[in-house]
């Protein structure tokens, strides 16, 4: 947007009323005044354009920046506007000590600082200089570097009210980390405490813990995607026991492997208040999961296990279900994406009908095949709290897809089922679409069966009993080959499901004729907002048709159609059909 200090003009005086904007003169002034004087709640919007040459007015899409303040505190929440970025800050800096502990929460996140000169020019250090009240600050996704890091520690440590910081995702590294953590020891008032993917590395990590150890109040830390490997989690363990209020801790994508789950072991069993611990993509592997099985075992009151991509297989799931039954109040368990077969299946099945709080099961992503997802089926409804169940990609077939059908009722609480990327194809639709009118799960609001082979007369199948699921609001369909058959049988049945939502029919092979009849049904589903037929071959006669219903379809507000062989005459016709949306004020 250049540099809006620069540009002449009037000011932004009806702002937050405009449908079009000019940006004009003294742009920091105003925003100082605004921070300073102004006792109401003011929205900024985003310009989608200025022109500096003529100082036109420019169209507004967006809420930008927020300031909500009184006499005795602010709060600025400005994410991803970084075009706005250097003006905010200077207009914080320019209105200087009257500001000195009033600003409570700041919220800067995604906004591209390194790309800006902030950093080098010390505008971010000076700005937070006069902050030094706050309780909350938000700098995630900016990259800001160690030379950030180091203007950061400038301020942070008069901020004797910080209670969460967070700079995930800004490139810190293990000079960022050391500096950072040198001054950090001084703010023991922080609870909440976010590093994830700064590229700390073992180096880091170790002059980084040496500081944490001071924050004895730490209630929540996330150092995940950190390089921290087997070394690195030496140091964490070290300083973990220190923190007894710990009740969240995220240390995935770390590849701490099996000798860092070791070290990590005897740590976490210190934790006793721990309610969250995710440790996915750490290479733990079956030995690691039984030192840190027992280990796990000790916190009684963890709600989320996220184990999810360690290579664990079927001994390392079964470690870590022989402790299960100790979770009262365990409502979460991912072991996705853990090479888990028929016996590990087995394990969790017998466990899980221990965990009577058990609301989410991820067991994507293994190869529990059918005899597996039989073991899970029987144990199913005594899982009564149970209201999602991820099986996607397994192995699956058509057998054990009926077993599966056959007890859903049972879990009365289920409202998400994902079956896709199995081998279920048209015979297994069919045989779970017979199934679902008499063993409906009475709640189920999400059907993922994507990638499943369905076909057309899966699809047909399936179509003439969605209207039995009464409460359904999303429905994945996508990498079915279903044609203009399957697609007829879902657009005739859309009038019918007036909860639908989202409905992905993408990767298939619609033409036409299915485009047509999917118009039709999306008129008559007064609820639908979403609609995904990327990937399609619906042409330019399907976009005309598709076109027809943007202007008719009462709350749609996303059409996707990408790669459909669609040339200028149907991009015309999609054009007009935006344009009668707009106009009906949609």
């Amino acid at each position: 947007m250049g540099n809006l200090r620069k540009l002449d003009g009037p000011l932004l005086a009806q702002l937050w009323g405009a449908e079009r904007v000019v940006m004009g003169m003294r742009v920091c002034k105003w925003i100082r005044d605004l921070l300073i004087k102004n006792a109401q709640s003011v929205l900024l919007k985003r310009a989608a354009r200025i022109d500096t040459q003529r100082l036109g007015a420019s169209d507004v899409s967006s809420d930008l920046v927020r300031f909500e303040h009184n006499e005795a505190e602010i709060r600025l929440v400005a994410p991803g506007c970084p075009e706005l970025m250097e003006v905010i800050l200077v207009g914080i800096h320019t209105a200087g000590r009257r500001l000195q502990g009033r600003v409570v929460y700041l919220d800067l996140s995604d906004n591209k600082m390194e790309q800006r000169a902030l950093v080098q020019e010390g505008l971010l250090a000076s700005m937070l200089g006069f902050c030094n009240g706050i309780v909350e600050l938000n700098l995630k996704n900016n990259k800001i570097g160690p030379g950030g890091a180091t203007q950061l520690a400038r301020s942070i440590a008069h901020c004797s009210r910080l209670l969460s910081l967070n700079l995930h995702s800004n490139d810190l590294a293990a000079d960022g980390a050391g500096l950072l953590a040198t001054e950090l020891q001084h703010c023991t008032t922080v609870e909440v405490l976010d590093l994830a993917w700064n590229k700390i590395g073992e180096v880091g990590l170790r002059a980084l813990t040496a500081g944490l150890g001071e924050l004895t109040k730490l209630r929540h830390l996330d150092l995940s995607g950190n390089e921290m490997e087997c070394e690195g989690s030496k140091h964490v363990a070290h300083v973990l026991p220190r923190f007894e209020a710990l009740e969240s801790l995220n240390l995935s994508w770390n590849q701490i492997g099996p000798g860092g789950a070791e070290l990590l072991a005897s740590a976490v069993r210190e934790l006793g208040q721990l309610k969250r611990i995710d440790l996915t993509g750490n290479a733990i592997q079956t030995d690691g999961a039984a030192h840190l099985a027992g280990a796990l075992g000790e916190c009684s009151a963890l709600q989320f296990i996220g184990m999810s991509d360690n290579k664990l297989r079927d001994d390392g799931v079964g470690l870590v279900s022989c402790v299960l039954y100790q979770f009262s109040s365990l409502t979460h368990l991912d072991l996705s994406k853990n090479q888990v077969g028929a016996q590990g299946a087995g394990f969790v099945a017998e466990a899980v009908g221990e965990c009577h709080a058990l609301a989410r099961l991820d067991l994507g992503r293994n190869e529990v095949g059918n005899e597996g997802l039989k073991l899970l089926a029987a144990t199913l409804p005594s899982s009564s709290s149970l209201t999602r169940l991820d099986l996607d990609g397994n192995g699956v077939g058509p057998e054990s897809v009926r077993a599966l059908a056959s007890v859903l009722r049972q879990c009365r609480a289920l409202l998400a089922l994902h079956l896709g990327n199995n081998c279920i194809g048209p015979d297994g639709a069919t045989a779970f679409a017979s199934s679902l009118p008499r063993s409906l799960p009475p709640a189920l609001q999400t059907l993922d069966l994507g990638w499943c082979h369905l076909g057309d007369d899966g699809a047909v199948a399936l179509a003439k009993t969605l209207p039995a699921i009464a409460h359904l609001q999303h429905l994945n369909l996508g990498g079915n080959d279903i044609g203009d058959e399957g697609a007829e049988a879902l657009g005739h049945v859309l009038r019918r499901l007036q909860r639908l939502q989202g409905l992905d029919l993408s990767y298939n092979w619609l033409l036409c004729k299915g485009a047509a009849a999917l118009a039709l049904g999306v008129t008559q589903c007064s609820t639908l907002r979403r609609l995904e037929l990327a990937s399609n071959v619906v042409g330019d006669l399907g976009a005309k048709r598709l076109a027809w219903a943007l202007g008719h379809a009462p709350g749609l507000t996303s059409l996707d159609l990408e790669k459909n062989s669609i040339g200028a005459v149907g991009a015309r016709y999609l054009a007009m059909g935006v344009g009668a949306q707009v106009g009906q004020g949609r």
